[in-house]
């Protein structure tokens, strides 16, 4: 059974030579992660989070350990995991 040997944030920022608009005002830029999951066997999955990449980067280096070890089918009982130990951290919503 394949386990999560790692688990990588790759940051991606666009920034248009003309800021664009929204509902809260100018964006000079937009951004974004990809996530990459190593297995032991070598198998690597691709992954997509939005928002600030410095932010997802921090959030990763919370959440990794609860990922990292365990079987790439398990990850229902990693998530629960991450959210009772977060949720007494006062954090959640990651």
């Amino acid at each position: 059974m394949s386990k999560i040997r790692d688990i990588e944030s790759i940051p991606l920022v666009f920034a248009p030579a003309v800021p664009y608009g929204s509902a809260r005002g100018l964006a000079h830029t937009r951004g974004g992660s990809l996530i990459v999951v190593h297995t032991e066997d070598g198998v690597e999955g691709i992954g997509e989070a939005w928002g600030p990449p410095g932010v997802t980067s921090a959030c990763l280096d919370v959440i990794k350990p609860f990922y990292v070890g365990q079987s790439v089918f398990a990850q229902q009982g990693a998530a629960q995991q991450n959210l009772a130990v977060m949720y007494h951290a006062g954090t959640q919503n990651h």
